[in-house]
């Protein structure tokens, strides 16, 4: 849930004709952690993309105005694609000046800035969940060896617990290997709001002008300067060291299970 210091509600026509209401709304910047020099982040509900987003900034005011341009780019985004927008419970229709009024666009020092900062965020976060990861993995494998040692030196003990044990093996296997995949697609995702913000900033030297929030948008970037090979190499490499923990976790819970009903 998110608690909005400021919100605006309106109406909506789709491209396909259906008419529905939302409201935007858009919390109070906050500190990531008590560190002196914390990155801030602050809550919007997107429209037509109801989840709430933490949009992150060097300071309050950054995170606060990288907020508002998101809500602003998927606004023009459906309206573009033939979207209407109306005050609520009218039939009179606003344009985005309504909603953001005019102003100078930002330089492209400050958009870069904007971009390198962000990519330097997910960065960050990319590194400290893959190395989180890893020590998820050497922990699910040492507590699985451990187990696997008892069970080889209390053969006699386990013979009478071996159901308990069999379900115990088997459950904390799947629920590991399921609780690092969720790890390894949050670490994915900011792998790739770092790669579209570097690609981002190449865009801008080249064609003067892009969309900041690209680089929270579904779907391929449109702007994208690395070779495909290298960016399907890197998402690969990052697939396969999953399989390869999920296999290992597996094939010590696996000798475990088969040691456990050939003693019983």
């Amino acid at each position: 849930m998110i608690e909005p210091f400021a919100s605006r509600e309106f109406s909506y026509v789709s491209p396909t004709g259906e008419r529905f209401s939302f409201t935007i709304k858009l919390g109070r910047p906050t500190p990531v952690s008590d560190q002196p020099r914390s990155d801030w982040r602050c809550p919007v509900t997107v429209p037509f993309d109801g989840p709430v987003r933490d949009i992150y900034g060097v300071d309050s005011w950054q995170a606060l105005c990288l907020a508002l341009s998101l809500v602003h780019s998927q606004l023009v985004d459906f309206i573009q694609r033939g979207g209407k927008l109306y005050h609520p419970g009218t039939t009179d229709e606003f344009t985005l000046n309504d909603l953001f009024p005019p102003s100078a666009d930002m330089k492209s020092s400050d958009v870069i800035d904007g971009l390198k900062h962000l990519s330097q965020t997910h960065r960050t976060q990319y590194t400290e969940r893959r190395t989180y990861e890893w020590k998820v993995f050497l922990s699910t494998v040492t507590l699985l060896v451990l187990t696997l040692s008892f069970v080889i030196s209390k053969r006699d003990l386990v013979a009478g617990h071996s159901v308990g044990i069999v379900v115990f093996l088997f459950l904390f296997a799947v629920s590991s290997i399921a609780y690092l995949f969720q790890i390894q697609m949050a670490s994915n995702l900011d792998k790739q709001f770092a790669e579209r913000a570097e690609n981002l900033i190449m865009a801008l030297l080249a064609k003067g002008s892009v969309e900041i929030n690209d680089i929270y948008k579904s779907g391929p970037i449109k702007y994208c300067h690395c070779p495909k090979s290298f960016c399907e190499a890197e998402y690969t490499h990052g697939r396969w060291s999953f399989i390869c923990q999920a296999a290992i976790i597996m094939s010590i819970a696996t000798l475990g299970i088969f040691l456990v009903v050939l003693w019983q």
